[in-house]
């Protein structure tokens, strides 16, 4: 990690409160686990390296579609709302940032759905206001366009999972699933045009107002890094 990228970093955990363990954790690039959300015991998969093919497991997977991580956004908007529109720009791009090196370590197939939930959860973390309401929109409409996707070109036959942090334990947003290997490339395609819409949006609204101008860039920015997870 550069020197900039570890300032913004700590910018984040010392001013921003925006970043959970799991995220801090991830930026230091620990190894990844997943796990199968099943009514079985938990099965666990070792994803080692910087990225990881195919789906993990088999067998139908059971338990809950839309489970939150703990100690949820709520705080972490309160908190945001304190801060100043470059200091939330900032928070909001290192945690794509990190989203995507958190789905690197997914399997492949999972990506789609893992950039979904990481969206959602960096979409509500940013403040309800006139400087960053259509941010906070844009990446929420992302994030349900890809969860479309996800579930358009599901495989039923793979287990829904989590990615976890082995250091501290923390797990991803919800489960995610995974798509059909035949299926792959054109449910890739189409993510990476939602990614290229959100871009858009985020950077037409930067022109249009002085005070979103740095931070939409930053955030584009960062959408913009991940769209190498759907290209591999």
């Amino acid at each position: 990690m550069s020197i900039f990228n570890a300032k913004r970093v700590m910018l984040v955990a010392k001013c921003c409160a925006l970043l959970s363990s799991q995220s801090v954790a991830s930026a230091s690039l620990v190894p990844m686990q997943i796990l199968q959300n099943s009514a079985d015991p938990v099965h666990r998969v070792q994803v080692s390296g910087g990225s990881a093919g195919g789906t993990a497991g088999g067998g139908t997977a059971g338990g809950p579609e839309d489970v939150r991580e703990e100690g949820g956004g709520n705080d972490a908007t309160a908190t945001a709302s304190s801060l100043s529109p470059s200091q939330v720009g900032t928070a909001t791009s290192v945690a794509i940032e990190i989203a995507g090196r958190i789905c690197t370590r997914a399997p492949t197939n999972y990506r789609i759905d893992c950039l979904s939930a990481e969206l959602a959860k960096a979409a509500e973390n940013l403040p309800q206001n006139a400087v960053f309401g259509e941010a906070k929109a844009a990446l929420q409409n992302a994030s349900d366009q890809l969860r479309s996707i996800s579930r358009e070109y599901r495989n039923s036959t793979s287990p829904r999972v989590r990615v976890v942090s082995p250091e501290t334990g923390k797990r991803g947003a919800r489960p995610i699933v995974a798509v059909r290997d035949q299926q792959l490339r054109r449910a890739n395609s189409e993510a990476l045009q939602v990614l290229e819409e959100t871009q858009t949006i985020l950077l037409r609204s930067a022109e249009n107002s002085s005070p979103r101008s740095g931070p939409y860039q930053e955030i584009a920015q960062a959408l913009n890094s991940n769209k190498i997870l759907l290209r591999s």
